[in-house]
C-alpha cells in the first residue's frame, strides 16, 4: 500500500513502541485498524458508485447514438422515398 520493505516497518513499530508504550500499543494498533478498514470499505464503495456511473451513462450513451442513428437512417429513406415521387411526377405521361 506504502511500499513499505521490513526495515522500515520495523523501525516504524520500535518508534510506536517507544512513543505510546507497551500498554498502550494494542489498544492503538486495533484502533489504527478498524480505521484503515473503514477506509478501504468506503474507498471500494466509492468505486463501485463511480463504475457504475461510468457503466450508465455509456449504456445511455450507446442508446442514443443507436435512436440518432436509426433515425438519421428514417430520415434518408424518407428522402429519398420523396425524390422518387418527385421523379415520378415530374415525368411527362406517354398517353
Amino acid at each position: 500500500m506504502f511500499n513499505l520493505g521490513f526495515t522500515e516497518m520495523l523501525a516504524i513499530a520500535v518508534i510506536a513502541l517507544v512513543v505510546i508504550g507497551p500498554k498502550q500499543l494494542p489498544h492503538v494498533a486495533r484502533v489504527i485498524g478498524r480505521v484503515l478498514g473503514e477506509l478501504r470499505r468506503a474507498t471500494g464503495d466509492f468505486n463501485r458508485e463511480i463504475y457504475r456511473a461510468q457503466d450508465n451513462f455509456h449504456t445511455n450513451m450507446n442508446r442514443v447514438t443507436e435512436d440518432l442513428d436509426f433515425s438519421k437512417e428514417a430520415e434518408e429513406k424518407r428522402i429519398t422515398e420523396a425524390q422518387a415521387l418527385t421523379k415520378e411526377d415530374t415525368k411527362p405521361s406517354e398517353s
